[in-house]
């Protein structure tokens, strides 16, 4: 579970990233995407399906604490790795 951890806010950081690029603001202000996750303390992360048993896109979920103390949760498609090895 600690190995999935780091990746995961890899994954996190780099979708909002991306997300805040596309849906930038006219007015020069910044949205709630464009800033980056406050991850203070991670609660949980769960998968619909075992990623080291499939072969294609996995949804997860991710319930983390921000430093203010309040409960977010994000949802995230990571790669399985199910048929690495042969």
């Amino acid at each position: 579970m600690k190995y999935i951890a780091l990746p995961v806010i890899i994954v996190c950081s780099a979708v909002v990233s991306t997300y805040a690029a596309a849906s930038g603001s006219a007015d020069g202000q910044r949205s709630g995407a464009d800033r980056a996750l406050d991850i203070y303390k991670v609660t949980s992360v769960t998968t619909r399906q075992d990623p080291e048993k499939v072969d294609g896109l996995v949804k997860s979920r991710m319930v983390y604490q921000d430093r203010a103390g309040q409960i977010h949760t994000l949802e995230y498609t990571t790669m399985g790795y199910g048929r690495q090895g042969g």
